[in-house]
């Protein structure tokens, strides 16, 4: 016995088959065809014209107004060519008393995504493009094919009957065309909407509660997850799933998950309280692993830093801050200090020396003038007076670059003043013995 669900399916797709091979359909797919070839050839000779005036245009380039107009019809002269050219197809199936359902569907269409390419463009103008581009592919575009799709399908079937349709049964529960969709497109719609309220919540009313950035994430991504298990939670209630069934296998499955997934909710927790607590945050400079690093992104699970000696990226599963020792050098303070050595000729002036050293820290642009440099003549070496040079720096990361520059313009201040680096002497004086001669005797050939 056909199941009802299915031959109502196979109705439907019957009568869009019957509905597409008729003469009147076709001529109406046919001119709408062909504003979208009108549109595309006109597009093509504007862009031609416009290379061919390319001096003219790059007069013009750096003014603001004419790059916001070039950005606007970059997006816009597409659909504003479309819209124009149904509108003129309309009329003539007006004046011939042609059937015009499909080109009055492609003009509304065509309207709405002219003023979708319009609020792109401008969001893209007045906010970030990366942020607009990005949620442009993973949400707008979508919801808008969605529109589209779902309208067309509207001049055919009633979408009410047709997104009832059962498919399979599951937890004894019908699951209908509507819920598929559900279960599949609306979650991943949801998550996506979810991550971009997520954005918003946080460049926006947090800043006003929370100054630091560590906190504000935090919370953003409380309410990321509340939001998420609260969608998950309506759309498995909206498709009418048996819940006593669904809270066993679910009470099954958590607990297996919850061995598996022992570490990554270790981590998930240790990064909640990292946000919270602000130790750590997007921009510190810290070593870990025994190399110095800075953090570049601050999750829920991990975090992202950059290794400063050879620029690579490492992920520390968050837990890491909580059961090693961290050393950071911007928590509280973001200067440090950096000491470089120095010897010189037991001839010379100690106190001149001195003056040297700081004059020549005093010239670098990097090294602060508050603290103050300071130079001490540490001991009397083996072969040389011995100096320590000691400065400070407002960033972790230039360190032993600024180290470097300071010990060739030492090396140069020193040349300068006749201040003589000794080479390091040591006198060796030997003692013959007995032993040492009947050595040197039994190894002497002659």
């Amino acid at each position: 016995m056909t199941d009802p669900g299915t031959s109502y399916l196979f109705e439907q797709i019957t009568k869009l088959s019957i509905y597409l091979n008729r003469w009147v359909v076709q001529r109406q797919f046919l001119f709408v065809l062909l504003a979208f070839l009108c549109a595309w050839f006109i597009k093509t000779l504007f862009w031609k014209y416009a290379r061919q005036r390319e001096e003219q245009v790059r007069a013009f380039s750096k003014r603001a107004w004419f790059q916001f107009a070039i950005h606007i019809s970059q997006d816009t002269i597409n659909p504003l060519i479309i819209f124009l050219s149904l509108n003129w197809i309309r009329r003539l199936f007006l004046w011939q008393q042609w059937n015009n359902g499909l080109v009055i569907f492609a003009l509304r269409t065509s309207g709405v995504y002219l003023l979708y390419a319009l609020i792109i463009t401008l969001a893209k103008e007045l906010t970030s493009a990366k942020i607009v581009s990005f949620y442009q592919n993973r949400l707008f575009l979508p919801l808008l094919l969605t529109y589209f799709i779902a309208s067309f399908l509207s001049l055919i079937t009633d979408l009410s009957l047709l997104v009832n349709v059962s498919l399979f049964k599951l937890f004894d529960s019908a699951i209908t065309i509507g819920s598929l969709l559900l279960i599949t497109f609306g979650l991943y719609i949801w998550f996506t909407l979810v991550s971009l309220l997520e954005y918003i919540i946080s460049h926006t009313i947090l800043r006003y509660f929370y100054e630091e950035i560590g906190p504000r994430q935090a919370t953003a991504i409380l309410i990321r997850y509340f939001l998420i298990t609260l969608g998950i939670v309506i759309i498995i209630g909206s498709i009418g799933l048996n819940s006593t069934v669904f809270a066993a296998m679910t009470g099954g499955l958590s607990l297996g998950v919850g061995f598996g997934l022992r570490e990554v909710i270790s981590n998930f927790i240790s990064g909640i309280v990292l946000l919270f607590e602000g130790n750590l945050r997007p921009g510190d400079v810290i070593t870990v692993e025994g190399e110095l690093s800075q953090v570049k992104v601050l999750g829920v699970r991990a975090a992202v830093v950059e290794v400063t000696k050879d620029n690579s990226e490492k992920i520390i599963p968050n837990q890491i801050f909580f059961t090693e020792s961290i050393t950071t050098h911007t928590r509280s303070n973001p200067l440090i200090y950096r000491s470089l050595l120095i010897s010189a000729h037991y001839s010379c002036d100690p106190s001149h020396v001195i003056n040297v050293l700081l004059d020549t820290a005093d010239k670098h642009p990097e090294i602060l003038a508050d603290p103050c440099p300071i130079a001490f003549f540490d001991c009397f070496g083996e072969s040389s007076l011995d100096f320590e040079l000691k400065f400070w720096l407002n960033n972790p990361l230039i360190g032993k670059r600024v180290t470097s520059e300071l010990a060739c313009m030492v090396w140069k201040a020193f040349e300068r003043e006749n201040i003589p680096i000794p080479y390091p002497q040591r006198d060796v004086h030997i003692y013959p013995t007995s032993s040492t001669e009947i050595n040197t005797k039994e190894l002497d050939p002659t």
